[in-house]
């Protein structure tokens, strides 16, 4: 059985995800009641025209052999499986 964290036994009524994080922000504002009241600053945080998230993601996977990307994705299956993230692009 897996090992369960205080986080899996909260009442959440939202999960959203980093690559999704400006709809998902938004749809949080409303969900509070505050979508139409928020200033917000758009700041990037990428510098130097730096690769997007899942670029990187890919890359540093990339520099790990094939044994120890499965291992890594079996540490975290559960984790994959619970926010429906894929691994087929790194495994």
């Amino acid at each position: 059985m897996y090992m369960q964290c205080g986080y899996c036994s909260l009442p959440y009524e939202y999960v959203g995800k980093v690559e999704q994080m400006p709809g998902d922000f938004v749809r949080m504002l409303e969900l509070v009641g505050a979508s139409e009241h928020l200033d917000r600053l758009n700041v990037s945080l990428r510098k130097n025209n730096s690769p997007a998230w899942p670029n990187k993601t890919a890359h540093y996977m990339g520099l790990l052999s094939p044994d120890v990307r499965r291992q890594i994705y079996k540490l975290y299956e559960p984790d994959f499986e619970m926010f429906d993230y894929s691994a087929k692009d790194y495994l």
